[in-house]
């Protein structure tokens, strides 16, 4: 059995998420007017990088979830090969066995 499904996990930034790329780079919080419109910006600022800090968890969550999936594969290899060799093992045996009754009644 070969794996053909590959999951890509693409993250994409949408805007600049530094105080210039937010537009509270020349925040003025020394006079009222500039105080209050500081308030304004920042409030702003605050909805594009919830979304972004929101995406970031979803990316994270689900490459939580790849590795623990990939975790539990790798633990669970080691824990079949006894049984498939067992298998393999009888089916062998058998043949042999088989092989010999028909020899012996040939």
């Amino acid at each position: 059995m070969t794996l053909t499904k590959v999951r890509v996990l693409t993250l994409k930034l949408t805007i600049d998420m530094v105080t210039s790329g937010l537009n509270i780079a020349n925040v003025d919080i020394l006079i009222r007017g500039g105080a209050s419109n500081s308030i304004k910006l920042l409030d702003k600022a605050i909805k594009p990088v919830s979304i972004q800090y929101a995406n970031l968890g979803t990316i994270q969550n689900r490459l939580d979830h790849l590795i623990n999936n990939l975790t539990t594969s790798l633990d669970n290899t080691p824990a079949m090969e006894s049984p498939i060799r067992d298998v393999d093992y009888a089916l062998a045996a058998q043949a042999v066995k088989s092989t010999v009754v028909l020899v012996g009644n040939g």
